[in-house]
């Protein structure tokens, strides 16, 4: 494995129709390596598509479910009617009527368990993208080879959030990989030991690069955003939001653990290990130098970062007891935490309670609620908007207070959270 070979991301937005396509061809043409890993998320807004099929079919609403597959289907096929105008090759057709089949069958058999069974469908996203996006390569005088990387990549049995098996995984990509030419394979997906579809968490693709390039002592990964690199606040809600054109992988770290979406909380510890360059790069420019992180580097001066994270809830929860909170009892309540998949953004303790600030997400609440309750009084608030800021000044803080009612904030040396109701 030679350090020439170089791993590119493009996440659902660089696919979501035929010009991204056709876009995503130009930037991999342009590529000098000897090997090009290109790892592709599902197309647009796939993956919620799948998400929403996935709780009709859950909720007993098959024929909702299948109307729905339906229509994601012909999504796909569409995108295909423009970038194969001479009509789609046979093996891709046979491909994608495969997959359409696989995702009938499941949705007409729906797992008992919600978290396999959103492995196993909702992976199809990735499956549709990176079969299309390889047909439309060959088409156009760029050969490439198209990997699954359920075979290359081995978790352990936890759905929706696996664990990276290292051994299993570094033999796989030892022993299945090229060793020169372009070659596509899919983001987010792996599978188990025994085969089984396992995922590595919502916007997985960023770590599976990071994993790939990782196995690979890959010279740099490169993640192609909409947005011209890492911003030191959301454009949409800072409008005065500047680009931080060089960052060190620890900063980059607690960004991304605070919940900046430009990249996926677990990408840049496999990165930081090996010393593997992370670009995060705009497919609408994509000339423009982005942002470059790796060892050492920072922004000088620090600029305050600003991360809004919607639709929080404020999780209270108070010893029925009156015992202390002790470590057992933190102990316990993450265990729950984790079993649920709910990640926590915010956590503040005293002697007989604890607060915590998770996704608001009814299906999850409403199983941690009926879980606490034994041992302790619940309360929960929801419709929140969680801020963090890194490097936060007496002004950056004021700032975000007139966003709405502060319900809980908290400072350490370099970051402050503010937990707030909105106004109106």
């Amino acid at each position: 494995m030679d350090r020439l070979t170089s791993v590119h991301k493009f996440g659902g937005a660089s696919v979501r129709d035929a010009e991204g396509v056709r876009n995503l061809a130009r930037i991999i043409s342009s590529l000098d390596g000897h090997r090009l890993l290109i790892v592709i998320s599902a197309m647009g807004k796939t993956t919620n598509a799948l998400e929403s099929i996935l709780s009709a079919s859950q909720e007993g609403q098959t024929g909702e479910a299948l109307a729905q597959w339906n229509a994601l289907e012909k999504r796909h096929v569409a995108i295909c009617a423009e970038l194969f105008p001479e009509g789609i090759p046979e093996d891709l057709q046979r491909t994608l009527e495969a997959i359409g089949q696989r995702g009938q069958q499941l949705i007409g058999q729906p797992d008992a368990s919600y978290d396999r069974a959103y492995d196993q469908l909702v992976g199809l996203g990735e499956l549709f993208s990176t079969h299309i996006v390889s047909g439309f390569f060959a088409q156009n005088g760029l050969p490439n080879q198209w990997v699954d990387a359920r075979d290359l990549i081995k978790t352990d049995s936890r759905h929706r959030d696996a664990h990276i098996d290292w051994q299993a995984t570094e033999q796989n990509i030892s022993n299945d990989l090229p060793e020169k030419g372009v070659i596509v394979t899919q983001g987010f997906i792996a599978s188990d030991l025994g085969g089984t579809a396992t995922t590595l968490g919502r916007e997985g693709s960023d770590y599976s690069a990071a994993v790939l390039a990782y196995c690979l002592k890959a010279g740099k990964v490169s993640i192609w955003k909409d947005v011209p690199g890492i911003l030191n606040a959301d454009p949409r809600f800072f409008p005065d939001a500047v680009l931080l054109d060089r960052l060190s992988y620890d900063e980059a770290i607690e960004l991304a653990y605070h919940g900046a979406t430009v990249i996926h909380p677990r990408t840049i510890q496999p990165l930081k290990e090996k010393n593997i360059v992370l670009e995060v790069k705009s497919f609408k420019q994509p000339d423009s130098a982005g942002t470059r992180i790796e060892d050492g580097l920072t922004a000088p001066p620090p600029l305050p970062c600003f991360i809004r994270k919607s639709k929080q809830a404020f999780i209270q929860l108070h010893r029925k007891d009156l015992t202390f909170m002790a470590e057992e009892h933190l102990s316990a309540i993450y265990k729950v935490f984790d079993a649920h998949k709910a990640r926590v953004h915010l956590s503040a303790h005293s002697a007989v309670s604890s607060a915590f600030s998770v996704d608001e997400e009814n299906r999850i609440l409403r199983s941690l609620a009926a879980e606490f309750r034994p041992n302790f009084d619940v309360s929960i608030q929801t419709g929140l908007r969680l801020f963090t800021i890194r490097h936060y000044t007496d002004d950056s803080i004021k700032m975000i207070e007139k966003e709405g009612m502060t319900v809980h904030i908290q400072k350490s040396s370099a970051t402050c959270q503010l937990l707030l109701k909105p106004h109106g």
